[in-house]
């Protein structure tokens, strides 16, 4: 998940999740911040558009359609050197002014500048080999990032949330997510008191841990499975996935891949709706809350970014524009 400010940046586009991941429980990390360098090779699949200032997204024409929707349009973009991080999601940190990212095949959280400087924030050695670790967003009322670690198969199932002070990079917990049948802990979200909350993206449920690591599972609304799948098509194993926290009525938007819907989930007790829209959304990946009330949704698959707007607090919305993302 990303979170905006005045200087609004917006991720475009998720890397793919590539690699396989093992876990362990283990002890507190030790850490290791590095000096910042210069990478060599060039992620083609992180674009992202800059908003200097806060612009109000246009009103709702009547009757709208997907017919009427604003004209395809080239955004400002970037790409930036890499060197074989494979990040899966990234998180804006406000304070530093820099985004965060994991990474599939290292133990890593590190920072990219808008200059495209990459710097390890935090090294996690202690951790087994091969970690996966998948989505991460910054709680920056708490000073924290919360990175969700995963390990693929054939590897030992393992779901566990950790915590990471900003400042020193010292691990604050390690939450292993219960789960009794097999899971696939994805994507984060965190609300203005520090509760996380995790997507099981083979379970069709959500999980929350509080802000001292106490982990249980949140909601396992009969919404989450109501609508039909159909398993010819690719990735249709994967359930719910992007999940973002709407601090002004505290709840959570959620976008379900293999159907492509979007759901609305109060933040206390976990009940869920389906959000009416005028299109479904294709593979939705990951989904962002900008402060201006504007909903993005992101297919890496689809390789296509959508702009939803809701005029009733997300009982209703629609996609008022859809642009197309390239790969290179």
């Amino acid at each position: 998940m990303l979170e905006g400010d005045e200087s609004m940046k917006i991720l475009a586009r998720p890397i793919h999740l590539t690699s396989a991941a093992t876990w362990n429980k283990v002890s507190n990390p030790k850490t290791q911040l590095s000096k910042p360098h210069h990478a060599n090779s060039l992620i083609q699949s992180l674009p992202y558009f800059i908003h200097h200032r806060r612009r109000r997204p246009p009103p709702l024409p009547p009757n709208f359609n997907s017919d009427n929707q604003s004209p395809r349009r080239k955004l400002p973009r970037h790409q930036f050197p890499i060197t074989k991080l494979y990040p899966e999601s990234l998180a804006w940190d406000p304070s530093k002014q820099h985004f965060l990212v994991g990474s599939l095949c290292h133990r890593t959280i590190s920072s990219i500048s808008d200059a495209g400087i990459i710097e390890t924030l935090i090294s996690d050695t202690s951790l087994p080999e091969n970690v996966t670790v998948v989505g991460i967003t910054v709680d920056t009322r708490n000073n924290r990032v919360l990175a969700v670690i995963h390990a693929v198969k054939p590897l030992p199932p393992f779901n566990a949330l950790a915590a990471y002070d900003l400042k020193s990079g010292n691990r604050l917990f390690l939450s292993p997510l219960p789960t009794d049948e097999e899971a696939l802990a994805n994507n984060v979200a965190v609300d203005y008191n520090g509760n996380a909350y995790v997507t099981n993206s083979i379970g069709n449920y959500i999980w929350k841990v509080n802000v001292k690591g106490e982990a249980s599972i949140f909601s396992k609304s009969p919404r989450f499975t109501e609508h039909p799948v159909d398993r010819d098509t690719p990735y249709s194993y994967i359930e719910l996935n992007g999940i973002a926290y709407v601090s002004s009525g505290d709840y959570l938007l959620v976008v379900q891949s293999n159907t492509g819907k979007v759901f609305k989930v109060d933040a206390d007790d976990g009940t869920a709706r389906h959000v009416l829209l005028n299109e479904d959304l294709t593979r939705p990946d990951g989904v962002v809350f900008r402060r201006d009330g504007v909903v993005l949704g992101v297919s890496p698959q689809a390789n296509k970014l959508w702009l939803l707007k809701s005029n009733n607090g997300w009982r209703e919305g629609v996609v008022y524009d859809k642009i197309d993302l390239e790969s290179s």
